[in-house]
């Protein structure tokens, strides 16, 4: 994570944080990424607001205990959805999924995943009827008692929090073919998010 992470201030703003540590998980047998409580240094909830605190305070948490980084939980009332694709930049530019899902999008929020292959995109609105998955092609919405690892590194042309129309939009990265989307229901629940 950068010295300094820079957040657009709707989200930082949000006393919806979390520090995170990846821990064994023995019944997966892989990592699992565990959410602590920026107050007092033990394991965090993300359904539990007692357990979360400000940006300040994570980063503060964050240092002092050596966590592996920080998180964001989503809540109804924030009005807030986390878009996480999963495994799709490849060399640092977008598959086509995730093209497809980019393409479609208002100006808003893009950061790539601790991982360096994924990416979070935050978005206003409500999750859309039909679910909130697509195992197949790594794309999952979140709105609640979920969150997300954070690391301040935006997309490249992903622009600041914006609550209205933009005066001047940035261009979104645009695929080397036209994508078509293996998958046209997932692209279209991800656009559906955006309007």
């Amino acid at each position: 994570m950068p010295s300094s992470p820079s957040f657009p201030p709707a989200l930082a703003a949000l006393p919806n944080w979390v520090c995170w540590r990846l821990e064994p998980d023995a019944r997966t047998a892989r990592d699992a990424k565990v959410p602590y409580n920026p107050h007092t240094g033990r394991r965090a909830s993300a359904s539990n607001p007692a357990t979360w605190g400000t940006l300040a305070q994570a980063l503060a948490c964050a240092e002092k205990y050596q966590f592996t980084g920080i998180g964001f939980v989503f809540t109804q009332e924030s009005g807030i959805v986390g878009l996480d694709i999963d495994h799709c930049l490849v060399d640092g530019k977008p598959n086509e999924t995730a093209a497809d899902i980019l393409l479609r999008l208002p100006p808003t929020y893009i950061e790539i995943s601790p991982s360096g292959t994924g990416l979070h995109i935050f978005l206003r609105g409500a999750l859309p009827a039909g679910g909130n998955r697509n195992s197949k092609h790594g794309v999952e919405m979140y709105s609640s008692a979920r969150y997300f690892t954070m690391t301040g590194k935006g997309l490249s042309g992903s622009s600041a929090w914006r609550y209205g129309p933009p005066e001047k939009a940035p261009a979104a990265p645009k695929p080397a073919k036209k994508a078509q989307p293996k998958n046209k229901p997932a692209a279209e629940e991800a656009a559906a998010v955006a309007e």
